[in-house]
C-alpha cells in the first residue's frame, strides 16, 4: 500500500501540485472517508434495530 501511496503522491506532484498540498488533500479525503464509514455503520445499526421493532 505504501508503494501505491507514493506513486499517487508522485503523480500528483508531476501534475503540478506541491507535495504538501497533495498530502493535506489526501489526509482530508481519508478523514472524510472514515467519517462516512462510521456514519454508514451507525445507520445500518439503527436500521437493524428498527427492523427488530417491527
Amino acid at each position: 500500500m505504501q508503494l501505491a501511496f507514493r506513486e499517487l503522491v508522485d503523480h500528483a506532484v508531476d501534475s503540478g501540485w506541491k507535495e504538501a498540498e497533495v498530502l493535506a488533500g489526501l489526509r482530508e479525503l481519508a478523514e472524510h472517508q472514515s467519517l462516512a464509514l462510521v456514519s454508514s455503520e451507525r445507520t445500518e445499526a439503527l436500521l437493524r434495530a428498527l427492523k427488530q421493532l417491527t
